[in-house]
């Protein structure tokens, strides 16, 4: 949550409440025989504030486990947690009398200062991550969302390089194999199929429309649109399963139906029975205006270093060889092959590149946002062992209650 002026009412309010707990601490202090403590009445009085304070930075938890119930906005209660929750440790403070306490007082300063601290840090973290991120991954990608954006960025540059060099590639990652598997096999049964060209063509874009979960669904159907408008590889949506098979011949050779179809691969067109070619004029850079040493470099380059770094804490590893580990190795990897290769080459070397620096941009934001689940990992249960020994302290201090 963003501190702004939203914020405003809550910072009076605690600011009042502050004044007035000072003041009254100021006031018992000077007329104590011996000095305030929380066995006296102020001092009791001190506790449940503070008690009551952080009652209500907990009670954040349960209002998230029933969020259609009307108990507030979750805006009222995440100001409430921020302020009152920093507002109880000067009110702990007026009731030990800014004294350490015993055991179970010792472990529960510890804790409170922690949870306080940590809260803080994340709060911190939240205000200014967002202009990092901003700066540093223009692409931003909810962490949840981060895997298939990966293999996206990594299947993208498959597509890309193996119909431009005329190579095939190892496979996708194993957590798509299974499902890239199954597209193409039913692809392959629908223009195996006896139906007309026609209801072969609804088939296979209706086929593309059916993935699921609905993840997958959108992960294949944006890969298509791209590969359709922006790299031009194929005429239709319908033809990404095909696309597919073309790039990764384990797909077919692993599927139980791999008979019911067969491909053929030339250069960079292909012919699958019951479906149209490939438009080979649709190609933004023709295969026949590169030197096939030249292809045979640019593919080499990148199965060594390109792709096994896209394939990073992925279940698919690329061939052996020396993997970039910075982003200036990788600059001077690619400056190296901008010397070296002619003129027609520099465009899908320069996509290349940008494949790898919105990689870059997802590791980045994916370490902003580790910090911030470590500090929520450590601020949730820390905060738990803080209720345990809160309640302890108030069972062992009803002893000694003045009253």
């Amino acid at each position: 949550m963003l501190i702004d002026r939203s914020h405003l009412p809550w910072g009076i309010f605690s600011a009042i409440v502050l004044t007035a707990g000072a003041s009254l601490y100021a006031v018992c202090a000077t007329i104590a025989p011996h000095g305030p403590s929380g066995g006296t009445v102020p001092g009791l009085c001190f506790g449940i504030i503070a008690t009551a304070m952080m009652t209500f930075s907990v009670l954040l938890a349960a209002r998230k486990a029933f969020r259609t119930r009307r108990a507030g906005s979750a805006s009222f209660w995440m100001k409430g947690h921020i302020w009152l929750g920093s507002l109880s440790v000067p009110f702990l403070l007026f009731h030990s009398g800014f004294s350490w306490g015993g055991t179970i007082s010792g472990l529960l300063w510890m804790c409170v200062l922690f949870v306080v601290g940590s809260g803080l840090l994340a709060l911190l973290l939240q205000q200014i991550l967002p202009a990092i991120l901003r700066k540093n991954t223009p692409a931003e990608t909810l962490e949840g969302q981060s895997f298939w954006q990966r293999e996206r960025l990594l299947m993208i540059a498959d597509i890309r390089l193996c119909h431009l060099c005329g190579h095939q590639s190892v496979g996708p990652a194993a957590e798509l194999s299974a499902h890239c598997q199954k597209l193409v096999s039913e692809y392959d049964l629908i223009c195996t199929s006896t139906s007309t060209r026609s209801e072969q063509a609804a088939n296979q874009m209706r086929l593309l429309r059916s993935v699921v979960p609905i993840e997958l669904k959108e992960y294949f159907w944006s890969l298509a649109k791209f590969t359709k408008n922006e790299l031009r590889i194929i005429t239709t949506e319908a033809e990404f399963p095909k696309l597919l098979a073309a790039t990764y011949p384990s797909l077919r050779e692993t599927n139980s139906h791999k008979s019911a179809a067969f491909i053929t691969v030339s250069g960079s067109a292909e012919t699958v029975a019951g479906s149209r070619p490939l438009k080979e004029e649709k190609q933004p850079f023709p295969t026949s205006s590169f030197a096939n040493d030249e292809r045979e470099q640019l593919w080499k380059f990148y199965t060594d270093s390109v792709r096994p770094f896209l394939a990073t804490d992925n279940a698919l590893h690329g061939p052996s060889g020396r993997v970039p580990q910075t982003v200036e190795e990788l600059e001077r990897l690619f400056g190296r092959q901008r010397e070296s290769l002619s003129d027609l080459l520099q465009g899908p070397l320069n996509e290349l590149r940008s494949l790898c620096n919105s990689r870059h941009a997802m590791d980045r934001q994916r370490r902003f946002f580790g910090w911030m689940n470590l500090c929520m990992l450590l601020h949730v249960p820390v905060s738990i062992m803080l209720i345990v020994f809160l309640m302890a302290h108030i069972v062992m201090s009803l002893r000694v209650v003045p009253f």
